[in-house]
């Protein structure tokens, strides 16, 4: 799991950062007051000064974002007003867990914080659509919160790189797909 540590002061790959001006962004959310930001540029960028502006990616409440998604909805749906089945409870657990491990390329990196900062942040997404560009010569009006350290700030390029890299790839017939899934499941299904 990706867990936010104390800001080491100097911002970098990783770096949690507040102050950020999120533009129409910030206006579309309404209002970008308190929005914090995570550093996405290259920590090699920063240090061989190969860089005139800093990527930041907006952190957005987990419980609130993930909540309001279609597949959780699908998820909580009641049958005729009974309440939910062992069955939807294990796959709602199952739904948080991925969202926790980031096991799935997706639009969000789930970042938590260290036992020592629980009481100043919740449990955050980082969003990879909400991205802002911040002239380098801008960087010292930020301020540092909290860090994403080595090995979770890697995960998380490579999964903000899987989610920006994928290509659009036709669906086949679903009869076509029948027929290889009997094929792999031979005397199974």
């Amino acid at each position: 799991m990706a867990k936010l540590e104390e800001f080491s002061g100097k911002i970098t790959n990783g770096s949690v950062v507040e102050g950020v001006n999120w533009g129409q962004i910030g206006e579309a959310i309404e209002g970008d007051e308190g929005i914090l930001g995570i550093v996405l540029s290259n920590s090699c960028d920063f240090e061989n000064h190969k860089i005139g502006f800093v990527i930041v990616a907006g952190l957005v409440d987990a419980q609130s974002t993930f909540t309001r998604t279609k597949e959780f909805k699908n998820l909580t749906q009641k049958a005729d007003g009974k309440s939910l089945s062992q069955k939807q409870k294990e796959k709602i657990k199952d739904f948080f867990e991925n969202a926790i491990y980031n096991t799935k390329a997706s639009r969000y990196y789930t970042v938590y914080p260290a036992k020592e900062m629980e009481s100043l942040l919740p449990v955050l997404a980082v969003d990879f659509q909400m991205l802002v560009s911040i002239p380098l010569t801008q960087i010292e009006s930020l301020e540092g919160v909290a860090e994403l350290r080595t090995p979770y700030r890697e995960e998380m390029m490579h999964r903000f790189t899987a989610y920006t890299g994928r290509v659009p790839v036709e669906r086949d017939a679903q009869e076509d797909i029948d027929n290889v899934v009997k094929q792999l499941a031979i005397d199974i299904l």
